[in-house]
């Protein structure tokens, strides 16, 4: 199934999450969002600004390209 560029990232987000054992409305406080919009995020429905995938570096404590390491090819525009 070919994924966009939202789906991979959002997946990717989510994955980095749940090791980190935080739920998606502790990662809202710690970057200080609505719960609402982490869903959106890592369903793939937005796709964060580089301000907010900042904010989730340091909240998630790994480096911003670490939200970019998937397999690109399950990348729909690839």
């Amino acid at each position: 199934m070919k994924k966009t560029i939202g789906n991979l990232l959002g997946s990717r987000i989510a994955s980095i999450r749940k090791k980190r054992d935080l739920n998606q409305a502790e990662l809202a406080e710690l970057v200080n969002t609505a719960n609402e919009t982490i869903s959106r995020i890592e369903r793939g429905f937005s796709i964060p600004s580089v301000k907010t995938l900042e904010k989730f570096s340091q909240a998630l404590q790994v480096p911003i390209k670490e939200f970019f390491t998937f397999d690109t090819a399950h990348l729909d525009c690839v």
